[in-house]
């Protein structure tokens, strides 16, 4: 007696499942070579929690550190002439969809109000995430958070602890929780006073399912901060695309 049997198989995860998905969609240097793309780092004030080194007490001040340009790696993608030519021949320019973020902070030294209200109408992106972080006090943090458009809620209230890692991983980014860092006086100094949340907009980041808040007059986040500690500061940077055009040598971004 011979027995068919049906062949079983299994689909093998990718090593670095985070960037599957991501797509080529850089910034056409060769349509725009008058211009130049350039790479602004800011250090923290105090120097003390990124330098530590448990065989020295010297710790560097602002002025004495230097970036070598060498360790600033990036990827690009040689053209060849015809490929140069072609762009800048093009007589009404390449439009071309880039990724961008947008950013609003807010500072108050005395502590923000319990249930606080972010203006977001300057936000215009093809959005597909919010990243909030908020500082103060040890523990500070969100009770919840909802966005309205045109008044109406987007998203009704949502519990922050939906808003974690979980979320960002859901969304395919790469998240670096403290969980998945070494522990340092820098984490225990400085991470202990900030809070981070994902907020999502879309399905997948930079999907198609994003939200176009350039359609939107009114844009307004609404957050409920833990009574538990006192917050005094809320970073909110929107992720998303916008379109981009190449033509006569340089390009313009479709920011409003």
């Amino acid at each position: 007696m011979f027995l068919r049997l049906p062949l079983l198989t299994k689909t093998m995860a990718p090593e670095l499942q985070g960037f599957t998905e991501n797509t080529e969609n850089g910034y056409l240097m060769a349509a725009a070579p008058h211009q130049s793309v350039k790479i602004k780092v800011y250090f923290t004030d105090d120097l003390s929690k990124v330098f530590t080194d448990s065989h020295e007490s010297i710790v560097p001040t602002a002025s004495q550190v230097t970036i070598e340009p060498g360790k600033l790696f990036g990827r690009c993608m040689i053209m060849c002439n015809e490929e140069r030519e072609m762009m800048k021949s093009q007589p009404a320019g390449i439009p071309k969809r880039l990724k961008m973020t947008q950013n609003v902070n807010k500072t108050q030294d005395t502590g923000l109000d319990s249930n606080y209200t972010l203006d977001l109408d300057h936000f215009s992106l093809y959005a597909s995430h919010l990243i909030i972080t908020v500082g103060g006090e040890p523990g500070c943090g969100l009770d919840t958070a909802e966005l309205k458009l045109n008044s109406s809620s987007f998203s009704g209230t949502i519990d922050a602890q939906l808003l974690d890692g979980t979320t960002a991983a859901s969304l395919g980014l790469i998240s670096n929780s403290l969980d998945n860092v070494m522990a340092t006086n820098m984490r225990d100094a400085d991470q202990s006073k900030k809070s981070i949340y994902i907020f999502p907009l879309a399905s997948r980041a930079y999907g198609g399912s994003s939200v176009p808040l350039n359609r939107f007059d009114n844009i307004r986040l609404v957050l409920s901060f833990s009574k538990d500690s006192k917050a005094t500061s809320v970073n909110v940077t929107c992720v998303g695309e916008t379109t981009s055009l190449f033509k006569g040598g340089a390009s313009s971004l479709a920011m409003y």
